[in-house]
């Protein structure tokens, strides 16, 4: 990471959309793009001194309706990650989209961080970014976002001891849910898929400002590791798939003049 160090490990860029609520009830829920950005950007979630700039991360809310004083949400979460090189490139490391979130709200209001009491808001946003952390840790360090990855594993525990929405147990392996995100980033035999978005972040798009070719070519090397990875596995990953979903325009882009990139696409 870059010299320098933060309290803080997010900086947070948050939209709500409202346009399917009635008007009259739109004032009601006028503050929560302020309260949730004050609530994350002020947040220490890692209990350590942060070293480097803050994580992107744009977040953005849709208010799906409200019945009695509970409103329906949906959630959309994207992480970047910055790159070596002079002119601070990002590249995008999650695409997270969560359907089932129901919470109370009330204006300006103010959360704290808890890792032993459910809040039906303020837990779904600590999961996520505590896996936004692990991922941006993993691109730095080979699986040095475990921790983080148990700590979600730990919030989401809150939210299934509670019986909310969303964090049922039951799911089928592949799919994208809170249980099997927080199930397969914490398990051992996933470790390998890990180690090489790594080697994708570090061997690759951090030499791409000064070698270029050389970092396409790691590139290459690594999404070829990643797809005799995925074969043997012999199963669907949900957050696996998640990943390669959020670098299908970035790997585009890159290989758009790779000599090799017929080989690159057919993978």
């Amino acid at each position: 990471m870059t010299a320098g160090r933060k309290a803080q490990e997010i900086k947070a860029r948050v939209t709500v959309n409202f346009d399917q609520l009635p008007i009259d009830k739109r004032e009601e829920i006028a503050t929560m793009k302020e309260d949730i950005e004050n609530y994350i950007n002020n947040t220490r979630y890692t209990g350590d001194e942060w070293e480097g700039g803050r994580i992107p991360v744009d977040i953005t809310i849709y208010i799906m309706g409200k019945s009695g004083d509970m409103y329906q949400a949906r959630l959309f979460v994207i992480s970047k990650r910055v790159l070596d090189g002079p002119d601070a490139a990002q590249s995008v490391t999650w695409r997270l989209y969560d359907d089932e979130w129901n919470f109370p709200y009330s204006r300006n209001a103010v959360f704290s961080y808890q890792t032993i009491r459910f809040d039906p808001l303020a837990t779904l946003l600590d999961f996520y970014m505590h896996l936004v952390i692990g991922m941006d840790l993993d691109t730095y360090d080979e699986v040095g976002g475990t921790r983080q990855y148990q700590l979600a594993r730990e919030i989401w525990q809150l939210g299934s001891s509670s019986g909310a929405p969303g964090y049922a147990m039951i799911s089928e392996p592949g799919d994208f849910t809170r249980y099997n995100l927080v199930t397969e980033l914490g398990g051992l035999s996933y470790e390998p898929f890990r180690k090489q978005i790594f080697a994708y972040y570090v061997d690759g798009m951090d030499q791409m400002a000064t070698d270029p070719q050389r970092g396409l070519q790691a590139i290459d090397n690594v999404l070829s590791d990643m797809v005799r990875f995925k074969n043997s596995l012999g199963r669907l990953m949900g957050w696996m798939q998640a990943w390669l979903d959020a670098k299908h325009q970035e790997l585009a882009d890159l290989f758009a003049k790779y000599c090799d990139k017929a080989g690159v696409f057919i993978k």
